[in-house]
């Protein structure tokens, strides 16, 4: 097995026509007699493991830090801007803990009155992302709202979940991992969290 791990946004994002490169690549790899391509499940099923590996918790490839390079100032850097620091990382990781625990608390509070259990609802939304359709979006309360939800109270049910999804973006790794603050993937992750007060202010 020959492992092949890359950044996913290294295709298109980091670097232009990278996704057609890659296409290309694998439809080349997919002609050649000897080799098949896989993914770990797959391989597994076929393949049993004669040893396992522990994941290092709280690691990171970027710095000896771990994942003190998204929540503190570690003291890595980009290099971009010669003698800045992260030092609004702390307070702003503070700021969003502080906006999610009683968004959570409000959630498992308000939600019980739409959801059968909140935290299930929450989890099993990624199938209403993924299927948006009316016909998704009527098998999601079937299966997570409360038998008496009122046929008015559907769009406030989905606001709420709109809510989790915005205060789980907001952590994107993107948005704390360069110097500037009021760079781009620092306002985006701010712009999550305006949303998600939005979202909750209209509710």
């Amino acid at each position: 097995l020959l492992n092949i791990a890359t950044d996913g946004e290294t295709y298109g994002h980091h670097h232009r026509f990278g996704e057609m490169a890659l296409a290309y690549a694998l439809n080349q790899v997919q002609k050649h007699p000897d080799i098949t391509l896989t993914n770990y499940a797959a391989f597994l099923d076929t393949y049993h493991p004669l040893w396992e590996a522990e994941v290092l918790e709280r690691g990171s490839w970027s710095c000896s830090h771990g994942i003190e390079r998204w929540r503190d100032d570690c003291g890595c850097s980009t290099g971009s801007q010669p003698g800045w620091n992260q030092k609004w990382r702390a307070p702003l990781y503070e700021a969003f803990q502080t906006l999610r625990r009683g968004l959570a608390q409000v959630f498992e509070e308000r939600g019980a009155s739409f959801f059968r259990d909140p935290w299930a609802a929450r989890d099993g939304y990624v199938e209403v992302l993924l299927d948006p359709s009316s016909a998704g979006r009527a098998h999601f309360v079937a299966e997570h709202g409360r038998a008496d939800l009122a046929p008015g109270e559907r769009r406030r049910l989905f606001a709420w979940l709109e809510i989790q999804r915005c205060l789980a973006l907001m952590y994107s790794s993107c948005g704390w991992f360069f110097d500037d603050v009021a760079g781009l993937e620092s306002l985006l992750v701010l712009r999550w969290a305006d949303r998600a007060m939005e979202l909750w202010r209209s509710l």
